[in-house]
C-alpha cells in the first residue's frame, strides 16, 4: 500500500498496523471503508484490514481526508471483540425455505429453581409442549457430553459449566416432559465412557425424573442395532 508522491517522486513506505474489519467499518462508515478497500483489496484478509497511514497528496478529496482521519484513530485503538448478548424472548431464525423458532435465556448460575424457571419460560415462549409430547409418549432427550472425563473445563469452571450439557438443564426439561404426559423418558448420548453419566450428575437426574440413561455406542437395553434408510438421503459426520 505504498503511495508515490508525484511532486517529489519519493516512495513512502509507512509502517502497517492492523485493526479488525468490524472496528474499521464501524469508525469509517461503509462509504469510506469501500473507498479504502477498493484500493487495497489484494492485501485484505478475512479477519483483518491492513491499514497504512495516508501520505499527503495535494489533490486528495474530502472523502480521502475522512479516511485518513479514521485510519489515524484506528491505528491507536485496540481491537474489540464483540460479545453476544442473550435474550429471554423467542426469536425467529431464518433457514432455507422456512423459519424456525428458538428461545434463548441467560441465567447467572445453575441454581435448580432458576434453571427450571428459565427452561419452563423458554418452552412457553415456543408454544409449550402440547404439540410435541402427548400423554403416553416415549421421549428421548439427546444431551451433549463431548470429550469424556479426560477433559477439563477452563480454569475455575467444571465441564458442566463449560462444554457439556448441565444436568440441571436436563432435569428441568425432563420434568416438563413428564408433566406433559410422557410415559417414558430416555436420556441418550454416545458417551466416551459410562463414567461421564456418573461423574457429571446424570445418574442422580435420571433417578429423580424416572428416566433411563442410554449409551448410543451400545445396544443395551436392546438386542441389536438396525440399519434404517434415511428419507431423502443422509450424511455421516
Amino acid at each position: 500500500m505504498a503511495r508515490e508522491n508525484k511532486n517529489s517522486q519519493v516512495q513512502a513506505t509507512p509502517v502497517r498496523r492492523s485493526v479488525s474489519r468490524r472496528r474499521f467499518l464501524e469508525m469509517a462508515g461503509m462509504a469510506a471503508a469501500g473507498l479504502l478497500m477498493s484500493r487495497c483489496a489484494p492485501d485484505i484478509a478475512d479477519d483483518a484490514v491492513e491499514i497504512a497511514p495516508a501520505t499527503a497528496v495535494p489533490e486528495a478529496t474530502a472523502t480521502q481526508e475522512v479516511v485518513a482521519q479514521v485510519v489515524a484513530e484506528a491505528a491507536a485503538t485496540e481491537t474489540v471483540t464483540p460479545v453476544a448478548t442473550a435474550t429471554a424472548a423467542a426469536e425467529s431464525v431464518p433457514s432455507t425455505g422456512a423459519s424456525t423458532q428458538v428461545a434463548i435465556a441467560a441465567v447467572k448460575d445453575y441454581d435448580r429453581k432458576r434453571i427450571y424457571d428459565a427452561v419452563r419460560d423458554m418452552v412457553d415462549d415456543l408454544g409449550g409442549l402440547g404439540d410435541v409430547v402427548r400423554p403416553g409418549d416415549r421421549v428421548a432427550i439427546k444431551v451433549n457430553l463431548t470429550g469424556g472425563l479426560g477433559n477439563n473445563g477452563p480454569a475455575g469452571l467444571s465441564p458442566m459449566e463449560s462444554f457439556v450439557t448441565h444436568p440441571e438443564v436436563v432435569r428441568a426439561l425432563g420434568s416438563l416432559v413428564r408433566d406433559a404426559g410422557a410415559q417414558e423418558v430416555l436420556i441418550v448420548e454416545a458417551v466416551y465412557q459410562w463414567g461421564s453419566y456418573v461423574e457429571w450428575g446424570y445418574e442422580e437426574v435420571a433417578k429423580d425424573i424416572d428416566a433411563t440413561l442410554i449409551d448410543l455406542n451400545a445396544t443395551d437395553p436392546y438386542g441389536d442395532f438396525v440399519n434404517v434408510k434415511v428419507p431423502g438421503g443422509g450424511e455421516m459426520y
